[in-house]
């Protein structure tokens, strides 16, 4: 488990946060909906200022939140899941020139 995991395990226990999978994984579908909401705000209606960014920023730190949190709760080490993600991109790049899957 790397540092931020272990940060969110911490918090969740100290603050009596547990909650089921399903429930994480529908905050986290919550959570990326306010991102893309507030990253619309930002590229299509021109509001780009302290306050867009400071939003922004804090929706970001929900979905990282949420999503280390149920890769706790899975038992993923979310550093190995990068590692491999980004060993799998560059095959396929290396293969077919594009990141995509086939």
């Amino acid at each position: 488990m790397n540092e931020f995991q272990n940060i969110v395990k911490d918090f969740v226990e100290k603050n009596k946060l547990e909650m089921t999978i399903e429930h994480n994984f529908l905050d986290l579908s919550s959570e990326l909906g306010e991102l893309a909401k507030e990253i619309l705000k930002l590229r299509h209606m021109g509001v780009n200022d302290a306050e867009s960014q400071r939003k922004m920023i804090l929706e970001f730190g929900d979905v990282f939140y949420s999503l280390v949190n149920i890769a706790n709760q899975m038992g993923i080490d979310l550093e190995r899941a990068l590692n491999f993600s980004l060993e799998k991109y560059e095959d396929r790049i290396k293969e077919t020139g594009s990141p995509g899957s086939r």
